[in-house]
C-alpha cells in the first residue's frame, strides 16, 4: 500500500538530505536511510511506469514475466534493473548490520533482491526463448 501511496503521488520519498543528530549512531543509520528511501522511490518509480511490484508479482513457467510478450518485456526490464540498482547501493558491511535499523532495512532489502532477481530472471528467460530461431510452444 505504501508503495501504491508514493506510485501515486506526484512528489518522491525525500529523504536526500536526512540526518539524525539525536543519537551518537544517528550518523551512522542516516546514511542507509537516504539509501533505503532512495530504493522506495525506484520502487514506487517502477510502480508508476508498468503498475505492477516485482516483489508481489506471479512467478513460474505461467507467470507474469513468463508470458509477457516481448515488446513489453525490452521496456520492463530495465525497469526491473533500475529497482535492482537502487537496491544494490545499499552497501552495508557486517559490522554496520550490527545496528538494529540498518539490519532491519538489509533484510527488507535483501528479500526484495530475491524477487526482483527472480522477475528478471524469468524475464530473460522469456525474452531468450521468444528469440531464440528453434523457439516453439511445445515443450521438449
Amino acid at each position: 500500500r505504501f508503495t501504491q501511496y508514493l506510485a501515486s503521488r506526484n512528489t518522491l520519498f525525500n529523504l536526500n538530505n536526512f540526518l539524525d543528530k539525536g543519537a551518537l549512531q544517528g550518523y551512522d543509520m542516516s546514511t542507509f536511510i537516504r539509501r533505503y528511501s532512495r530504493y522506495l522511490n525506484e520502487k514506487a518509480m517502477s510502480y508508476r511506469l508498468v503498475a505492477v511490484d516485482f516483489t508481489k508479482m506471479k512467478r513460474g513457467v505461467d507467470g507474469v514475466m513468463r508470458t509477457m510478450n516481448t515488446e513489453k518485456l525490452i521496456k520492463t526490464l530495465p525497469i526491473i534493473q533500475n529497482q535492482l540498482d537502487a537496491l544494490l547501493d545499499f552497501q552495508a558491511n557486517p559490522n554496520e548490520l550490527t545496528n538494529g535499523v540498518i539490519n532491519s532495512a538489509f533484510m527488507l532489502l535483501f528479500k526484495d533482491s530475491i524477487r526482483l532477481f527472480a522477475a528478471y530472471n524469468e524475464g530473460v528467460i522469456n525474452l531468450l526463448g521468444s528469440t531464440h530461431p528453434f523457439h516453439t510452444s511445445m515443450p521438449c
